[in-house]
């Protein structure tokens, strides 16, 4: 289960709660930076031929662009 901490901008955004038999705790959860997530991230930095093609193909649908 999940809570939103809506009143003070200095503590996270979210919470874990764990509710166990009478006891339950909150502890909020981490945030992550952009740069954390994607140094962390084992997504290559140069994308493959295939990437590329994808990347580059015209739509084929209704796409929004």
């Amino acid at each position: 289960m999940q809570a939103r901490q809506i009143s003070n901008k200095h503590h996270a955004d979210s919470l874990d709660l764990h509710m166990g038999g009478i006891q339950s705790q909150a502890t909020p959860r981490r945030r992550y930076t952009l740069d954390e997530l994607l140094v962390a991230s084992d997504y290559p930095l140069v994308p493959t031929k295939e990437d590329r093609e994808w990347l580059d193909a015209p739509p084929v649908g209704r796409e929004l662009i």
